[in-house]
């Protein structure tokens, strides 16, 4: 049987929250939750705020994604 050899299928790893596309590691641990750098400029221009893309401080009881 051949594998797939589609980006993203064969490799496992953390993934966007956003859009779901494969990290590299430098993505992967720069922030509380997992966004691209893609996503991470979208959603800057639109005016969305730093806590609303990578979550607030991991000692804060209000964040939805513990």
């Amino acid at each position: 049987m051949e594998e797939d050899s589609r980006p993203g299928t064969a490799e496992e790893g953390p993934r966007c929250m956003w859009c779901g596309t494969l990290l590299r590691d430098e993505e992967a641990r720069r922030a509380r939750r997992p966004v691209c750098d893609k996503c991470v400029r979208l959603l800057m221009s639109a005016g969305v705020s730093d806590e609303e893309i990578f979550g607030t401080r991991p000692d804060d009881p209000g964040d939805p994604y513990p």
